[in-house]
């Protein structure tokens, strides 16, 4: 095996030992491939009290903020390297198949096409509801999210946002290599928005928009805008070039 498992995690070291990691140990991912980045000096402390040794490899010291923190993996890990990215509150994955579903062997294989197409960047179905779910591949412009992911590192390539910057970094690697791999039939299962730490503690409304019309101003021919009832902005992908 030759990719990392990344972490990123903030004020969750509880959700990350009881769903994440519980979730590798499940799929018997070696816990040395894992790779956990914290904000600053006071949460290492915390999580190493708190996680569960033997769960995972090591313990970084990162930066705060969710495109500081992305960027600063993406420095750490050498140009090339297979990263499978996770967010710490994944409690499972939904399939459209109830055969049995190997993590590992997925990773793998997930990297494997993604280099015999020329891609750098591949994702799951975003939503876990197999009514919208399909079983099929697709290299076009789609929506690679970023509570789970895999990505062959590109260190030219680095998100600048804190809301949205998975959007970003779908439509930096998709103009960079033409296309970006996602797999439809597989989802992950976590609950968004609502499970307590993380990007919740400094998200404001505020921010959201204005992470909303910077994508929009950015890459203007990827996006459409979306507005929502609750005043947030979403978007529509599709390649208008």
């Amino acid at each position: 095996m030759s990719y990392r498992i990344a972490i990123p995690s903030y004020c969750r070291p509880v959700q990350l030992r009881d769903a994440t990691l519980a979730l590798l140990q499940k799929h018997s991912v070696p816990s040395e491939l894992i790779d956990v980045f914290v904000s600053d000096a006071e949460q290492l402390a915390e999580y190493a009290s708190i996680l569960t040794a033997g769960t995972y490899g090591q313990l970084i010291v990162a930066v705060p903020g969710m495109g500081a923190v992305r960027s600063f993996m993406t420095a750490y890990y050498e140009e090339g390297q297979h990263i499978f990215y996770m967010d710490d509150d994944i409690t499972d994955f939904l399939t459209l198949t109830d055969s049995s579903f190997n993590l590992c062997e997925f990773v793998e294989q997930a990297f494997s096409e993604c280099v015999a197409k020329g891609l750098r960047l591949f994702g799951l179905y975003p939503v876990a509801n197999r009514f919208f779910m399909k079983p099929v591949v697709t290299t076009d412009l789609r929506y690679i999210i970023g509570s789970v992911y895999g990505c062959v590192n590109d260190r030219s390539i680095r998100v600048t946002l804190d809301d949205g910057e998975d959007k970003e970094r779908t439509c930096l690697y998709y103009l960079k290599y033409g296309g970006v791999l996602r797999y439809s039939w597989i989802s992950p299962k976590t609950k968004y928005y609502r499970n307590p730490g993380g990007m919740q503690v400094t998200r404001t409304l505020d921010r959201q928009r204005a992470s909303g019309l910077k994508l929009l101003e950015q890459f203007p021919m990827l996006l459409s805008r979306i507005d929502k009832k609750d005043g947030k902005i979403e978007h529509r992908f599709k390649d208008k070039r």
